[in-house]
């Protein structure tokens, strides 16, 4: 008696804002039994949705290969996207991430990487096959065996159109020479890489290729830049200016001489600085009794009268210094954190 079909479907369109969009198709067959109607109508509706030109990368994988094998070459993944949709054949005119990709224009869109001269339905290689609407039980497989023996798996298709554009970089606008600092931005769906570049002289000590960063300055201000990939097109990166100043020869001023005040001292999740006059951009940062800075925060303090929040929760109990830089002036204080 021939199995039941228990087929889990999965059909998606995954948004957030502007940023990346993923469209996947994933379905589930056993071994030996025939692609549902269900299941082709279902495989049909998504080809129909897609939208090629909004792609720029592609991925298939399934049970038998969890990391799966990518095409990034936007040209070949829009053209991949239309045959599938619109039932034409399609072979990449060159390997793309080390494969060929191909759609053969049978069953309902047949999708094979590195297919032998004209997709030959003969053929039935150990490889990465997807043919939903075939009508009988060789509907391919994905790193296994594409007919007759092909084991029970789930099969997964997906196109990207990449990861959106990162939003205001968080970290001190204004440093002293020869100093580490902390830059970070907001996760962006999508991305699966940050880069940064900082101004010459600087160096990143960690977390090249996450959304922070920590950067240690030399003598020379510039920009700290970061983009996201995958991208379709050219990045666009976001930006912030840090003036780099000499700090030796300042003299650390006392808050309350700045009109500065700080509660509560001591803090436990939060403290306010309150500001008496207006200071423009400025930076904040908590230094641990090694001289090590450990929070840090860019603030624009506009008016007279102005409170600003800084949050100490993520900060073991213990003594620290605190300060303001503001251009060449360094205004400081003790911190206590108690909790």
């Amino acid at each position: 008696m021939k199995k039941n079909l228990l087929s889990l479907l999965f059909v998606s369109v995954l948004c957030s804002g502007s940023f990346a969009q993923i469209t996947q198709w994933s379905d589930t067959f056993i071994n030996g039994v025939t692609p549902t109607t269900t299941q082709v109508n279902a495989w049909n509706a998504w080809r129909a949705q897609l939208t090629p030109n909004q792609y720029c990368q592609m991925w298939i994988g399934g049970t038998y290969d969890t990391i799966g094998r990518f095409c990034s070459d936007t040209s070949v993944v829009r053209a991949f996207a239309m045959a599938i949709q619109n039932y034409t054949s399609y072979t990449s005119p060159s390997a793309c991430n080390g494969n060929v990709w191909s759609i053969c224009n049978r069953y309902q869109g047949e999708i094979w990487l590195n297919p032998p001269s004209q997709c030959d339905g003969n053929n039935c290689p150990v490889g990465y096959i997807i043919r939903v609407g075939i009508g009988n039980s060789n509907w391919g497989g994905v790193n296994t065996a594409t007919c007759s023996t092909n084991p029970s798996q789930r099969m997964t298709l997906r196109f990207y159109t990449g990861g959106g554009t990162p939003g205001q970089i968080t970290g001190p606008d204004t440093v002293c020479y020869n100093t580490t600092h902390t830059y970070s931005v907001a996760p962006v769906p999508g991305a699966t890489f940050y880069s940064w570049s900082v101004p010459t002289g600087a160096a990143i000590m960690s977390g090249q290729g996450s959304n922070g960063v920590s950067i240690q300055f030399g003598t020379t201000s510039g920009t700290v830049s970061v983009f996201t990939t995958p991208s379709c097109g050219t990045p666009v990166p976001a930006t912030l200016n840090v003036g780099v100043f000499s700090c030796a020869n300042v003299d650390e001023i006392n808050f309350a001489l700045a009109g500065i005040s700080l509660f509560p001292n001591p803090a436990s999740e939060s403290a306010t600085l309150h500001f008496n006059s207006p200071m423009g951009n400025l930076a904040v940062e908590v230094l641990d009794l090694q001289g090590r800075v450990v929070y840090t925060a860019s603030e624009n303090v506009a008016s007279a009268n102005t409170d600003k929040t800084i949050t100490v929760s993520g900060l073991a109990n213990g003594v620290y210094a605190i300060r303001v830089i503001c251009g060449d002036n360094v205004y400081t204080d003790k911190l206590v954190i108690r909790k």
